[in-house]
């Protein structure tokens, strides 16, 4: 299945973060978000959000660092994700990735998220196990099974 331009964007510059910083074998430090720009420091705070959203990224006012925000009423799993996911914003707010005026914001979430998944499970990985069952993949990448089922689904379907 041919995808678009713009995921194979997302899913490039994920394997481009795991080649960069050496990265293996599951799961993926946390640690990858500071070096998702290199000019600036990304401060992370884990803090009650609510129901509805997972996290938020923004840049200081004075543009000296990023600011992440994970909700604690998350699991450990999910903020995992979200992390990933908001680091896919870091990179569209640093020129790494793509930025195009009027992509809407819907739309920059979608690929946010296939840049997390592709991020915290790779294609190799996946391909690395004979029958890749959500649960297993989750515990080894250190993702919600849910994270882990979408990841197999969508390799299936490739």
């Amino acid at each position: 299945m041919a995808v678009s331009k713009d995921l194979q964007g997302a899913i490039d510059l994920a394997a481009r973060v795991l080649d960069d910083l050496g990265i293996k074998e599951p799961p993926v430090p946390s640690s990858f978000i500071h070096f998702i720009d290199p000019t600036r420091p990304v401060h992370v705070s884990i803090e009650p959000l609510g129901r509805l959203t997972r996290g938020a990224t923004m840049l200081a006012p004075d543009g000296s660092e990023w600011r992440v925000v994970l909700n604690a009423n998350d699991r450990v799993e999910v903020r995992r994700f979200t992390l990933a996911h908001e680091a896919f914003h870091i990179a569209c707010g640093t020129g790494l990735a793509f930025r195009r005026d009027g992509m809407g914001q819907f739309y920059e979430c979608s690929l946010a998220d296939h840049f997390a998944s592709h991020l915290l499970i790779p294609e190799t990985w996946l391909r690395a196990l004979e029958h890749p069952r959500a649960g297993v993949l989750a515990h080894r990448c250190k993702t919600s099974v849910a994270a882990a089922a979408r990841r197999v689904s969508s390799a299936l379907r490739a």
